[in-house]
Order: structure tokens, then sequence, then C-alpha cells
């Protein structure tokens, strides 16, 4: 294959990734405003989220993204294309309460390959694809080497302990599906040894991203490594990372080597310009890789141990104000005791409020916080029985903690079978507090 054959093969492969997951952003925005507990966003979410707007951004996105496939050198078409992805994402995340970094790849490619077209334009040379090609490969890389890296900063030790791959598929699946399956994923959560594994496998696999940016053969290798990662993760979780995967096989793929231009003297690729403008982006992203990691140890230390023993604010209440606790470090409250499992999760706090009760659980996401009330609220929750409300908080997505809601639901609806939920938990409260 000629050097523009393999070219015009990877940027209509991204040019489909990138259609089809605006469409697929059109749709994942609507669920995600339906489901959005309150409609206290931003103008802006509220106009990209409405029908009219998502809509819009979806027909114009695609008329990028098929204009940027059809000839080289779009970089107009492309911008727009990306401008339309980040919007929807955007939008999506604000709703939703947490990014789908899964419907990152597309847009990051697309970036890179930008970039790419971009300096290709100030070399004179507008339609030379070659660096589009190398920018893709570099930023699809980099995404999973920044992975491995901040799995590092952020659980050093612990996170390859391997108990965060037997919660997560425990979390995910539940492991009570008849299905052929089911007999690996016991085997991964209940064989320590297995899941130190998958968590090491993981972080190196992760880590030779950046082989992308190698020859033939190693960017084969780092792709066939990340494909089969995802598809053990999909075999395990049920997750499906379709467009990375696709994009891996893509870019990774063992193509020959394509001919860069000369550079020119004095250009960007000038090795006296190169070099220092690499030192300087590599302190950068160390930088803020390290400056991530300090907040998120600061955060989790903070939530861990919050002033008086309890965590701070209200999960949903309508006046948005902080809601003082009545009893904190409760043993048990109805059929929740504190230090149980439940799901994959560990409940490490129980607590009464003047509106309810709260439960608050930690697991391999991070820590979530339930609040059960009976006082009346505009708000509805997936979780609700009846009038009586079922609150969640957290830097969760609602993916991550359905399991665990359905299973405090499931509980409560077994500990007050034939019983009005609120009068027992209200019990439950006077309970524990006369204990």
């Amino acid at each position: 294959m000629t050097d523009r054959s393999i070219t015009r093969t990877l940027r209509i492969g991204l040019a489909t990734v990138v259609a089809l997951d605006l469409v697929a952003y059109f749709f994942f925005v609507a669920d995600a405003r339906a489901r959005a507990p309150s409609t206290d966003w931003n103008w802006l979410v509220g106009a990209v989220s409405s029908m009219p707007g998502r809509s819009l951004l979806m027909v114009v996105g695609i008329v990028g993204a098929v204009s940027f496939g059809m000839r080289p050198g779009r970089l107009r078409s492309g911008a727009v294309a990306l401008g339309a992805l980040v919007l929807l994402s955007t939008a999506h995340t604000q709703l939703f309460g947490s990014p789908w970094r899964h419907m990152f790849f597309s847009g990051l490619t697309l970036l890179g390959w930008l970039a790419g077209l971009a300096l290709a334009r100030s070399r004179e040379q507008p339609e030379d694809e070659v660096f589009a090609a190398t920018g893709s490969r570099a930023l699809l890389g980099a995404a999973y080497f920044s992975a491995s890296i901040s799995k590092v900063l952020y659980g050093g030790l612990a996170w390859i302990d391997g108990t965060s791959i037997q919660a997560s598929v425990v979390n995910q699946t539940g492991m009570v599906a008849d299905t052929w399956l089911n007999g690996y994923r016991v085997w991964a959560a209940h064989s320590p040894g297995i899941a130190v594994a998958f968590a090491v496998a993981t972080i190196v696999v992760e880590g030779l991203g950046i082989g992308m940016l190698g020859g033939r053969r190693l960017r084969a290798v780092a792709a066939l490594g990340l494909v089969g990662m995802h598809f053990n993760i999909f075999l395990l979780t049920g997750i499906m990372y379709g467009e990375s995967m696709f994009l891996l096989v893509l870019f990774g793929w063992p193509f020959r080597e394509l001919t860069e231009p000369e550079p020119r003297p004095g250009g960007v690729l000038d090795t006296r310009i190169f070099k220092p403008l690499v030192a300087v982006l590599a302190v950068g992203w160390l930088g803020s890789m390290a400056y991530q990691g300090a907040r998120y140890h600061r955060w989790y230390a903070e939530e861990t141990d919050p002033p008086g023993g309890s965590p701070a604010s209200s999960p949903r209440g309508d006046a948005g104000e902080p809601d003082t606790p009545r009893r904190t470090g409760i043993d048990r409250l109805g059929p929740f005791v504190a230090g149980s499992d439940l799901a994959g999760w560990s409940l490490v706090a129980l607590d009464t409020y003047a509106e309810g009760l709260r439960l608050t659980a930690e697991g391999p996401p991070g820590r979530v916080v339930f609040e059960l009330t009976c006082t009346p609220s505009e708000h509805t929750s997936p979780f609700d029985l009846g009038d009586a409300h079922i609150f969640h908080e957290g830097p969760v997505s609602y993916d991550e903690i359905e399991s665990l809601g359905d299973a405090i639901r499931q509980e409560i609806e077994r500990a007050t079978e034939g019983r009005d939920v609120c009068e027992s938990w209200r019990a439950w409260a006077q309970a524990a507090e006369s204990s």
C-alpha cells in the first residue's frame, strides 16, 4: 500500500467512529437529561441537551466527519466534528454526573490527526497526512500510558493488590447470571493471585501504550496487548470499549512505515526547537499528573475523616444546605450493619439525620453516600420506594453504583415487607439513637 492509501484507510476509519459517536451521544445526552435529578444546569448545557440543540450538533458534526473523511487535509471539517463531540460530551458529563471515558477516544484520536494536519500546513504541505497519522497514534498511546501512570500515582501498591479487580467484577456483574462466563468471573473474583496478576498486567500493558509510536512490530504488539486487556475486561465485567478497540486495531495495524517529509530548517521539527519543546511538554505532563494525584489523595483523606466524624453535606437536600447529624457512628440501622459488605462495597458509616438516614459506602470507584428520606421532594431516584426516597451523592457514576443502590433497596424491601417503609425508617432511627 502507498502512503496515501494507508492514510486514507486510517482517515476514513477515524471519521466513521467519530460519526457513530455523534449519533450515540444524541441518545446518551437525551437519556442523561431525562434522568438528571435537577434542572439546575447552566444555559449551555440546557441548550446543547435540548432536542434542537443536540440534533443540530449531531447533524453538523456528522457532516463535518463525512467531509473530513472524504478528502485529505480537511482541517476545518475535522475541527467542526471535534467541536460537536466536545459540546455533546460536556453536556452529557454535566447531566450524568461523571464522564464516560470510553467515549473520549474518537475525539482524542481526531485531535491528534488535526494537530498533524496543522503541522503539515505550516510546512506548506496541506494534504500530507503522515504527521496526522503519527499525531493520532501519539495521543491514542498517550491516553493508555497516562492511565497506567495515574493508577500508580493514585492507587499505588493498593491498586495492585487485586481487590479493585475483584470488587469491580462483583460490582458490575453480581455473578448471579447463569452464563458460561460466570465460572470465569467467580474464579477471578475469588482468586487473589489471579486478581493481582490481572492488576499488574493492566498497568504493564497500558504502560506499553507508548509503543504506538514505535515501529510497526512494536506498534502491533502494543495494540494487541491493549485490545486483549479490553476484551478480558469485557469478559469479566461486561463493559465494552468498542470504539477504542477498533481504533487500536486500525492505528496499530502493521502497515509498512510511512515516509515522513524532510524537516525544513527552522521548522517545528528542527532539532534545536523540537527537543526543548518535548522537554517542556514532558515536564508539564508530569506536573499535571502529580497535581491531580495530590488533589485526589487530599480529597480522599478529607472524605475518609471529615470534620465531626460524618460527611459534611446532604446528598440531595432541596435547599442545598448542610444537614446536621443527630447521631453518628451507629453500628446498626435496621438490616444495615457498619463494616459489612454489600454488592462489593463496604458500609463504612451509618448516621441518622433530622430528615432521615444516611449510609456511606466505599468501593473501587470511590465513596458514595445514600440518603434515605421521606421528606417530600420534587426529585426522584431510580431506587425510590414510593414516597420513600433513596438519593445518592459522590464522585462516581450511576453505572458504578447502580448495583449498590439496587442492593440497598432490596434489603429495605426485605426488612419492611408488609410494613410502611417510612414508619420503619423512623423506628430504625429511634432504636439507633436510644441505644
